[in-house]
């Protein structure tokens, strides 16, 4: 936990998140969470009946840490015009490609590789409380279904923000069962759990 603690100690925010403060922003500066200043944007987000559908429509599965958030760049006082709410950065703890198809299916071939372990990724993302999205805190663990956008470089885009998160605890390695979405719809499984490494590195 040392080395967790000073990262959340070295987070820099903008005063659109609560996840961090200024004399202008009205938001307390012990907070770590991360959410998205509220607007009038309205949402129309793809759904998925199953986990199954959700990470095939899904380029990358990610388990990460985050490490901070903040407001799009440029996007002012509104974040609208960035097509997100937050920027999400997190580190790789571990992550699998979406699908899980034979080593020869043609399509393998199309396959995004995932970010390696230790690779610090920015995830741009939903946290306003309109999005759907769940919680998020500074400093915890979570599984991310996300899609890589036109290119990686940009960094990677989070699926549908109700049904794509998933909270890691220390529980999670033996009871995937127990994280689940903010929707409550989907669970982690065992075979994810494993695929994502997460019974190895589990508290």
């Amino acid at each position: 936990m040392t080395a967790i603690g000073a990262t959340m100690a070295t987070v820099l925010c903008l005063a659109a998140l609560t996840g961090c403060a200024t004399e202008h922003s009205g938001v307390q500066v012990s907070s770590m969470y991360c959410t998205g200043q509220k607007s009038d944007a309205q949402y129309d987000w793809p759904w998925y009946d199953s986990l199954d559908e959700l990470e095939q429509a899904s380029d990358v599965i990610a388990y990460v840490m985050i490490t901070g958030c903040t407001a799009p760049d440029g996007a002012g006082g509104d974040t609208d015009a960035a097509g997100y709410d937050t920027v999400i950065n997190a580190v790789v703890l571990g992550g699998a490609s979406a699908g899980d198809l034979p080593a020869d299916d043609e399509e393998q071939t199309n396959r995004i590789d995932p970010p390696p372990a230790g690779e610090t990724i920015v995830i741009r993302g939903y946290t306003a409380e309109r999005s759907g999205a769940g919680k998020l805190t500074v400093g915890e663990r979570y599984v991310f279904f996300l899609d890589a956008g036109a290119r990686e470089a940009d960094g990677y885009y989070e699926m549908t923000p109700a049904l794509s998160v998933f909270p890691v605890t220390g529980r999670t390695a033996k009871e995937p069962s127990v994280s689940r979405n903010t929707d409550g719809s989907f669970a982690l499984t065992d075979s994810l759990v494993a695929r994502l490494g997460i019974a190895d590195k589990a508290e």
